[in-house]
């Protein structure tokens, strides 16, 4: 566990030494790396409006109907089966609904908060 991102599949815990790894999208049997569990999070399959793949715990950027700025970490909401934002701490609006695309920018992740430069 270097601190880098990496993306693949996730494999989970490798037997009884309670491993987490994650191996190459494009070769299954290939190369494997470690990670912490805590730290995986699920594709949207949408990107932002720079072409970044958004996934859930990236912080996003967008300008609401009403013109204001707003920021939100993308999470999973399963009670609608959707990847969304919560407004108001109650609220949830559904990223791939509401929420255009275009004009959504990744600004960091709630893992280490800040803008996201890679």
């Amino acid at each position: 566990m270097s601190g880098e991102w990496v993306e693949g599949y996730y494999i989970g815990p490798i037997g009884v030494l309670d491993v987490h790894e994650i191996c190459d999208i494009h070769d299954i049997t290939g190369t494997r790396v470690e990670v912490d569990p805590s730290t995986v999070c699920q594709y949207t399959g949408m990107t932002d409006k720079n072409g970044t793949k958004i996934f859930e715990g990236d912080i996003i950027h967008w300008t609401n109907w009403n013109g204001e700025q707003k920021e939100a970490p993308v999470c999973y909401d399963q009670e609608w089966n959707r990847f969304c934002v919560w407004l108001n701490g109650a609220e949830s609006m559904g990223v791939n609904i509401h929420l255009s695309t275009s004009g959504i920018e990744i600004v960091g992740n709630k893992f280490d908060g800040g803008k996201d430069d890679s």
